[in-house]
């Protein structure tokens, strides 16, 4: 599987945040099983392709098919980081 950049995967997952307004040790509990996983992501962590994986697999599951539709405006500055991470 691909590597990901540490800040572009950053910047996926504020920008979900963002759009759910779901709090960041919820998402990291979810997505990743560690409530931290967003606070460690913030200060540098290490990402590995497996985490990454699962928390990609989280997000997209989570979004489904109403993925980020280009008519809607709340959701249009998602759609370019997932397209580059996916």
């Amino acid at each position: 599987m691909a590597s990901y950049s540490q800040s572009d995967f950053l910047s996926l997952v504020e920008a979900y945040l963002a759009v759910t307004g779901m709090p960041h040790a919820a998402f990291g509990r979810a997505a990743a099983n560690d409530p931290w996983f967003v606070t460690h992501l913030r200060q540098d962590g290490e990402l590995s392709d497996a985490t990454a994986n699962r928390v990609l697999d989280y997000v997209l599951s989570d979004l489904g098919d109403k993925l980020l539709p280009d008519n809607d405006p709340d959701h249009c500055e998602v759609r370019p980081l997932l397209e580059a991470v996916v």
